[in-house]
């Protein structure tokens, strides 16, 4: 790392503009993957096997502390009153997660799903919140992958119908639920399985070897596992 250089990552600028204090909070110094869980700060070890100074990483608070006070200047420009106390916030997955687990709960005993409380209702709540952060993360990956838009855009009808059978439709009985899930389920193997005798098809004729065969395989099972089939 050169001289002078310092860590780059969105609290950290969050915090030094309008309060003129380098400051950073733990979901966003995670991303640098210099972030040290266990001890809740910079991994210290790590920095000095890869002889990166540690003076040049900024403080660290959580996200909901005070990270410095609004300066004049900034308070010009935004036209409030300087001095007010700027958290240090959040990355923005961390914080949409947060967000969900304030507010799913609440959408689910509202919707009558299942009851509260209940393993059902924790798994309801888990999977709209694994489908809302993975939809989240497919719009932000639309400006980082400009080039492989029809690829997000599919990612993102898999995963909007997904979250329409999350929670079952109004007036639909445990047994169209669970028929609906064999039926998808089904579908998924029955493309998987294609695919697997096709490229055996193509190993038996020579036209591919063992190893080849195994790799694509194991492609298809990891398919296989991420889907259910």
């Amino acid at each position: 790392m050169p001289e002078h250089a310092r860590p780059e990552s969105g609290s950290f600028h969050r915090a030094a503009q309008p309060t003129g204090e380098a400051r950073g909070e733990p979901t966003d110094a995670s991303a640098t993957l210099l972030y040290d869980f266990l001890d809740d700060g910079w991994a210290h070890l790590l920095l000095r096997e890869l002889d990166i100074r540690v003076d040049l990483f900024p403080d660290l608070v959580a996200s909901q502390e005070v990270a410095g006070r609004l300066t004049s200047e900034a308070a010009r420009e935004l036209g409030i009153k300087a001095g007010i106390p700027v958290a240090a916030g959040a990355a923005d997955t961390a914080a949409t997660l947060v967000g969900q687990g304030l507010t799913l709960p609440w959408l689910i005993r509202h919707l009558g799903v299942l009851a509260p409380g209940g393993q059902d209702s924790e798994e309801v709540h888990a999977r709209l919140a694994a489908v809302e952060a993975a939809l989240q993360r497919l719009e932000e990956l639309k400006n980082d992958f400009p080039t492989h838009l029809p690829l997000i855009d599919q990612l993102r009808e898999e995963y909007e119908h997904e979250a329409g059978h999350v929670v079952p439709e109004p007036g639909a009985g445990p047994d169209e639920v669970e028929q609906e899930l064999i039926d998808h389920r089904a579908i998924r193997n029955a493309v998987l399985v294609a695919q697997r005798e096709a490229v055996i098809g193509l190993r038996d004729a020579g036209v591919i070897n063992d190893e080849t065969l195994r790799s694509i395989e194991r492609d298809l099972d990891l398919e296989a596992v991420r889907t259910g089939a």
